[in-house]
């Protein structure tokens, strides 16, 4: 019988030879791949200086967004946590009335800016916004001021400083020593006592939401331009301080333990782990703690003054954006459901108010 001749491409004979070939063609090719992809324009030429000023008016309009941004923040959460006092009898401090920059206030692209325009501002905390009608503002403290010592002690600057300021006493004056224009001040001044809940602002331009983890709140700047008003952003501020004052997050914290602990004793009985009760746990009440924080925030902006007729238009407007929250509700309720549920609620306040009746939530 005749041998039969091997078949097939010559590269699976010769796999190094036809790798060599192929190096050599593409390296040949290589420069008519890349003029073949070019652009075909005449484009202006840009002087580099130009570019340079460019940049930093652009930084400089960036920190200017973040600074109103952050200001408008703290401006409409300053009342709702002092309304909000009776809900957190042993979270109390001191209002400092006005806010500071620190090293972490900005986005690290901006640090260069922001040491130009914020002098001082790696080495002591700098006043970026005074509350309107604060006791800070009456006592004439202003933005571009420079901390140098709180109480008699060096203030120091970074997050530690500012920690400083957010535990100050609320039945003691403040005594703060400043720097302005190359002179040193001393202001005192008496705090007002607020919720001592930290107001934090996320870089997230794209997500819309809002958060609590029982000692501060924080929210997206995709929330901030979300809130079409003051109102509404109030809305999203008092349900974060609800579920902090409420204690939700420690009683879901609880749950979660409660669970774990279940887990733990069929794992030792059977020798099998589910974590089936960790999970249920998790989302135990999870609904109706969401509700809550909506009825007990609704009550905060009522104390705060706001007018709520038809604040409950903002569930309306969240459900175009999500719009998956109309008809599923796992770990809140759904939209239709928190928006009949707020109008409910400002009957109840509006009745309360034509009584005169104290605006308290009621309790089971």
């Amino acid at each position: 019988m005749a041998s039969r001749q091997l078949v097939g491409s010559p590269c699976l004979r010769r796999p190094r030879r036809c790798f060599k070939a192929a190096r050599v063609l593409f390296l040949a090719l290589l420069p008519a791949l890349i003029t073949s992809c070019a652009p075909v324009t005449r484009l202006p030429t840009i002087d580099p200086a130009l570019v340079e000023q460019e940049r930093r008016l652009q930084q400089n309009l960036a920190i200017r967004t973040w600074q109103k941004d952050i200001s408008r923040l703290h401006r409409v959460a300053a009342p709702l946590l002092r309304v909000a006092t009776p809900e957190c009898p042993g979270e109390l401090h001191g209002q400092p009335g006005f806010l500071t920059v620190t090293d972490s206030t900005f986005p690290e692209a901006m640090h260069r800016t922001a040491r130009e325009i914020y002098r001082g501002i790696s080495t002591r905390l700098v006043i970026l916004d005074v509350l309107p009608e604060s006791p800070a503002a009456a006592a004439g403290l202003r933005e571009g001021d420079l901390l140098t010592a709180l109480n008699g002690a060096a203030l120091g600057t970074g997050r530690r400083a500012q920690q400083r300021l957010n535990s100050l006493s609320m039945n003691e004056n403040a005594h703060l020593e400043l720097e302005r224009a190359g002179t040193v001040l001393h202001v005192s001044y008496r705090p007002r006592t607020a919720c001592s809940y930290e107001i934090l602002y996320l870089n997230s331009q794209d997500e819309i939401n809002a958060y609590a983890d029982g000692h501060a709140i924080a929210l997206t700047r995709g929330m901030l331009r979300f809130v079409m008003d003051d109102r509404d952003l109030a809305l999203v501020i008092t349900h974060e301080i609800s579920h902090n004052s409420m204690g939700h997050i420690t009683k879901k914290q609880g749950n979660v333990l409660l669970g774990s602990l279940a887990d733990l004793l069929i794992s030792a009985a059977t020798g099998v782990h589910t974590g089936i009760f960790s999970n249920l746990a998790s989302t135990a009440f999870s609904q109706e703690f969401e509700a809550e924080a909506d009825y007990v925030g609704l009550y905060l902006m009522a104390r705060a003054g706001y007018d709520l007729e038809g604040v409950a238009d903002f569930w309306r407007r969240m459900s175009v954006e999500h719009s998956g929250s109309i008809d599923i509700g796992s770990t809140h309720p759904t939209s239709p459901e928190r928006f009949l549920s707020i109008n409910a609620t400002t009957r109840e306040l509006h009745l309360k108010q034509e009584q005169g009746l104290p605006l308290k939530p009621e309790l089971k």
